[in-house]
């Protein structure tokens, strides 16, 4: 009898042991995409910083020689790229918010005992007394 009492312990120690291992395996997974999609971000965010650098180095040169900045092709064309990298930044934090789905753990119900049941049905409603 002991030794059945003991290889159930052991077997419910190695089940928990194995739920716990894949339990952590799949949070790290998520950890792992959540921070590379971050790192996404952060690599465009430093490339619209450098463009935005970029850009003001140019109009900083052509105001300088006595130019216009509006027929500058130069910056018309860095204020597309800086447009389509802020674009990207958008939808990849739009992909960052979704978060995918997951499965639903069912609920357990807490069961009720039948002293308990019947208390509920014979114990009298408590009235509420006005202090006097």
């Amino acid at each position: 009898m002991a030794k059945e009492f003991w290889d159930k312990v052991r077997g419910d120690i190695q089940k928990g042991y194995k739920d716990s291992l894949s339990f952590l395996k799949s949070k790290s997974e998520e950890v792992a995409e959540e921070s590379k999609k971050k790192y996404k971000i952060y690599e465009h965010k430093h490339k619209a910083h450098k463009q935005i650098s970029e850009l003001g180095a140019t109009v900083y040169e052509i105001v300088n020689s006595g130019g216009s900045v509006d027929s500058s092709k130069k910056v018309k064309d860095t204020v597309e790229k800086i447009r389509k990298i802020e674009e990207q930044i958008g939808q990849l934090e739009a992909q960052a918010r979704k978060k995918p789905a997951k499965p639903a753990k069912p609920t357990k119900k807490k069961a009720v005992t039948k002293k308990k049941a019947a208390a509920r049905k014979k114990a009298p409603a408590k009235k509420k007394t006005a202090p006097k």
